[in-house]
């Protein structure tokens, strides 16, 4: 599997000039000097990414047009000629990212208690974003599972909701669907528990009616998804597994407050030594795949067959990162597929979904070349820019405080070396993010690791929880909360994409609901965007985690707001028209691409015009035609459903759609994949 190195754009004429020379003896080439003024278009691979061997073997030295370019992959063999300083100055070579500051918040039991894990969620339905942190046990040695609850003032109240729950971390789920958060709680060693949510501000423990009291000690992960998609959360147990009487397991929700132990399955296989652990759909399949970080052994990608069953996946560059103890899914690329953080005790990874099944490793970024004991790790876009942001949490005081990584939006990060962030040392047991105090800027909460430590409990080991409130910069924003219907009614796997101009370009970005993140700790379920200078989102969309794959879109949709969407159920946004008039024409790129059977095409005119848009092959002969009618000024979507004019399937391959507005015309590419 090749390794993947990411280089800002604005490094590679050094790099084009430096690979040039150093493969030619320094000696210039007649015949390329020639040709000036290329573009970079000139120099792809069949998938569309910047090639630098391409240019290499063409022998062209003149000027190369990278304009457009957003991100310019080079893969870890095209740079091994290069000179060394070179490479360093390639990578050192970045844009100066602007992180907005943070604030240390010093009141309110949170944070000055000491916790392990975080998990947010509004278990009261009051509007307010809860906080769940063991806080180890107290002097007469009984545990404590504690609920701090937010005063709406900025300040979290330790409520003992869960005194007595004995358990290492525990989590927010809604098992039985009635719209209140239940607490699944681990324990190294006890049997994990399952308390209800009673309505009342009150737990009840039903984890014997549940059929879960056969759950095995020693677990120290656990994920949830819908995994056959039959409307419903399942749970997954990751355990440190002594013997194959202590495996992983995972628990099908029966959808009458059961659960049923799946025996058999792929994903119980083997005796690892487990600890985080996180579904999400990383082949865009509609169904939840698995990946489980292992400690000491090979980690688990588990593919989901969609009948019920896993196929554990090996061979790929995602199972090899060694001593790892969790994970976190996150496109920080905005390619549409979702790409793997993967934290351990040495040095952690990152790896690049390729969209075909594949991932490749990240082999030159600050984020995998520092030396760590890393506990946990969210991405979430800080800066509200428009592309995510990484923090790794460090479970070693010595090794430093905890390490933020800036997203440059060319696929490059930059570790934040300044500000309180940087500064505030200590362990952490999990760093996670929600929009607490509804700014719309994402703030940080990092637990203290009370009892990560095995070499040393005393108190004077820790810092105390640490809660750091996002400053914001202005930029635009929106935080979309999804309710199912027929889909589980937390969400869990649905997928939200949003698009908008930002910065004079248009993209899309994707957020998949996870239930778990880092190690075995919990993000808000509310997908949270960055948009920059965007003044209006043109379109969101819901992917609900169905059977049918159901799908909700919004348009025009206004930015810096909370907006609820529940499945199946129309907003107060038009579906029909956007809120705006275009100020140019603009075709969009379909999406989604590439598509089977359907795709949708959007395009924009800021006059009434007479539009025509027509589907090509390659060969120019025209498939089909779309529109050929008067337009009034507007933004326009339509459906191809990849049919001729007689209404026959077309085949697998690329197909072009062309634009005619009065004189404008433009013509894009798009591909059928069955």
């Amino acid at each position: 599997m090749k390794r993947l190195i990411t280089i800002h754009c604005a490094t590679i004429w050094v790099l084009l000039i430096a690979s040039v020379l150093a493969a030619d003896g320094g000696k210039p080439n007649s015949s390329a000097s020639a040709r000036t003024g290329r573009s970079a278009s000139d120099f792809l691979t069949p998938d569309g990414r910047f090639d630098l061997n391409a240019v290499r073997t063409s022998g062209y030295q003149g000027p190369l047009d990278l304009k457009g370019v957003k991100g310019v992959d080079v893969t870890a063999d095209a740079v091994t000629s290069l000179p060394a300083t070179g490479l360093s100055n390639a990578v050192d070579d970045l844009q100066n990212v602007a992180m907005p500051s943070f604030t240390l918040v010093l009141s309110g039991d949170l944070t000055s208690d000491r916790g392990d894990g975080g998990a947010w969620g509004d278990y009261n339905n009051d509007g307010q974003l809860e906080v769940l942190v063991r806080g180890g046990a107290d002097s007469h040695g009984v545990p404590r599972q504690f609920i701090y609850q937010h005063m709406g003032d900025g300040r979290f109240i330790r409520v003992d909701s869960l005194y007595g729950v004995n358990g290492q971390k525990s989590l927010w789920l809604d098992f039985d669907n009635d719209g209140l958060l239940d607490v699944f709680t681990l324990s190294f060693e006890y049997p994990c528990r399952l308390h209800r949510n009673n309505g009342n501000g009150t737990f009840s423990d039903v984890t014997t009616y549940a059929g879960l009291d056969t759950v095995g000690k020693q677990s120290w992960g656990a994920a949830f998804a819908d995994y056959d998609v039959d409307g419903d959360v399942d749970i997954f147990v990751a355990n440190h597994a002594r013997d194959a009487g202590n495996r992983n397991a995972l628990y099908s929700n029966n959808g009458d407050g059961t659960f049923t132990k799946v025996v058999g399955n792929a994903t119980e296989s083997d005796i690892d030594n487990s600890e985080g652990s996180s579904f999400a759909d990383y082949d865009n399949d509609g169904w939840p795949d698995l990946f489980v970080a292992n400690y000491g052994t090979e980690n688990g990608l588990f593919h989901n067959n969609g009948n019920g069953t896993f196929t554990r996946i090996h061979g790929v560059s995602v199972v090899g990162a060694p001593w790892a103890t969790g994970c976190a899914w996150g496109d920080y690329n905005n390619d549409g597929y979702l790409d793997l953080a993967v934290i351990t005790l040495t040095e952690d990874a990152l790896y690049r979904n390729n969209g075909d099944g594949t991932f490749d490793q990240v082999v030159a970024s600050p984020v995998v070349s520092e030396y760590s004991s890393s506990r946990g790790c969210s991405w979430g876009d800080l800066d509200n820019d428009g592309d995510l942001d990484l923090i790794i949490s460090n479970g070693y005081p010595l090794l430093g405080p905890n390490m933020l990584f800036a997203n440059d939006g060319h696929g490059m990060f930059t570790k934040i070396t300044t500000g309180v962030l940087a500064s505030a040392g200590g362990v952490s047991g999990g760093t996670t993010m929600a929009d607490y105090d509804r700014d719309g800027d994402l703030d940080l909460l990092s637990s203290s690791g009370f009892g990560l430590l095995c070499c040393d409990t005393s108190l004077a080991a820790y810092p105390t929880n640490r809660l750091f409130q996002n400053d914001g910069n202005g930029n635009a924003w929106i935080v979309i909360r999804c309710i199912g219907k027929q889909a589980n009614r937390q969400a869990i796997g649905a997928r939200i994409r949003v698009h908008a101009r930002i910065n004079d370009s248009t993209r899309w970005q994707t957020r998949e609901i996870c239930s778990t993140t880092g190690s075995s700790a919990q993000n808000s379920s509310y997908a949270h965007f960055g948009l920059g200078d965007a003044s209006i989102i043109d379109t969101a969309i819901v992917i609900w985690p169905s059977l049918d794959r159901t799908s909700d879109t919004l348009l025009g949709v206004a930015v810096n707001q909370l907006l609820v969407v529940e499945e199946g159920i129309p907003t107060d946004i038009s579906e029909h028209e956007y809120a705006t008039l275009p100020a140019t024409i603009v075709l969009e790129q379909n999406y989604p691409n590439p598509f089977n059977p359907t795709t949708t095409i959007a395009y924009s005119i800021p006059t009434r015009a007479h539009v025509t848009i027509g589907i090509f092959n390659l060969l120019g002969h025209q498939v089909r035609t779309l529109i050929d009618e008067m337009k009034s000024a507007g933004k326009y979507k339509i459906e191809w459903e990849g049919t001729d004019a007689n209404g026959h399937s077309v085949s697998t391959g690329v197909y072009l759609y062309r634009l005619t507005a009065g004189d404008y015309v433009e013509t894009r590419k798009m591909v059928l994949l069955k």
